[in-house]
């Protein structure tokens, strides 16, 4: 029984984890499809944007590409310390 729940609980966290870079991804590309043109090369901002795109693009295709929902491991979430998917 206990390892029922243990894995209904691994699920919801993946669950949890696919739904925060879903909606994380729809923010990002909104974003960047409303960037005001002309964008010039430097700008940072807009840098920023494709490298947190770029980011969530690689944490997702690693949920994806595993055979089971794991949840996130701790080592991924502490290299994203204070980014907005920081768990």
């Amino acid at each position: 029984m206990e390892r029922k729940v243990e894995l209904a609980s691994i699920e919801g966290m993946g669950q949890q984890v696919n739904a925060q870079l879903e909606a994380e991804k729809r923010r990002i590309n909104d974003e960047i499809n409303h960037y005001p043109p002309p964008i010039p090369a430097c700008d940072a901002h807009f840098n920023y944007l494709l490298e947190q795109r770029a980011a969530v693009a690689h944490y997702s295709d690693r949920r994806y590409s595993c055979a089971c929902y794991e949840p996130v491991p701790p080592g991924i979430r502490q290299t994203l310390p204070g980014h907005p998917l920081h768990l």
